[in-house]
């Protein structure tokens, strides 16, 4: 079943969150899934991940300033996050529909599979895309969004860790994703042949399954 709800996270100043939750029944086991972007919301995601209600409580939230999440807060209020493309810089879009074209002229970059890019921009159509973080990202506002020494902080923490990742990224290098593996002892590195950034979209079986079995470790 599909629970829709709006969380309060904050009172000053006020956010609330729209989240979605997956479940067969509420109270089982959390699996809390944040979206990227910025300035997208979480339905790009629902496929495959809501097919885990099953076994566990999916939690899907739009950030703040992302879809039905609190809009119009302070600039200061948005935290780091980093997206570019050169539709960017079209002057003749704004607000959302910059940020929505955006992601459709990058998403040949985003999907490897070209059997797979319909059902991909099929998915887009039903984002409900903000301009909430661009603002200050253009502004030159927005703080660096790459925290400093980040593979040794999260190897500090000891908690297991899955770097699920395409072989195909042409954002983020999958040799990236096989580095942090090396530099965290408790994490554990998977990389799908023919898969790219969107690697949930071009192999959606294999890449559940590697969730699935993450989640069910001991």
């Amino acid at each position: 079943m599909i629970y829709e709800e709006f969380v309060r996270v904050s009172r000053d100043p006020a956010v609330e969150l729209f989240t979605v939750r997956a479940a067969e029944s509420l109270g089982r086991d959390p699996l809390l899934v944040i979206h990227g972007g910025p300035d997208w919301d979480h339905a790009y995601l629902l496929d495959p991940l809501a097919k885990l209600a099953d076994r566990h409580d999916v939690i899907f939230p739009d950030l703040r300033g992302c879809g039905r999440s609190t809009r119009g807060l302070p600039d200061d209020q948005y935290t780091p996050a980093a997206a570019t493309a050169e539709v960017w810089s079209d002057p003749a879009l704004s607000g959302p529909a910059l940020t929505r074209a955006a992601a459709f002229a990058g998403a040949e970059a985003d999907v490897w599979r070209a059997e797979a890019l319909d059902a991909y921009r099929e998915r887009l159509s039903r984002v409900r895309f903000s301009a909430e973080w661009l603002r200050p990202w253009r502004a030159g506002t927005l703080p660096p969004a790459r925290p400093d020494r980040a593979a040794g902080r999260l190897a500090v923490l000891g908690v297991p860790i899955l770097l699920l990742h395409g072989r195909r990224d042409m954002t983020f290098p999958a040799a990236l994703t096989e580095r942090a593996g090396e530099l965290i002892p408790s994490a554990r590195a998977v990389l799908l042949d023919e898969a790219g950034h969107m690697a949930h979209v071009d192999r959606p079986g294999a890449w559940l399954a590697a969730v699935a079995d993450f989640l069910s470790a001991p």
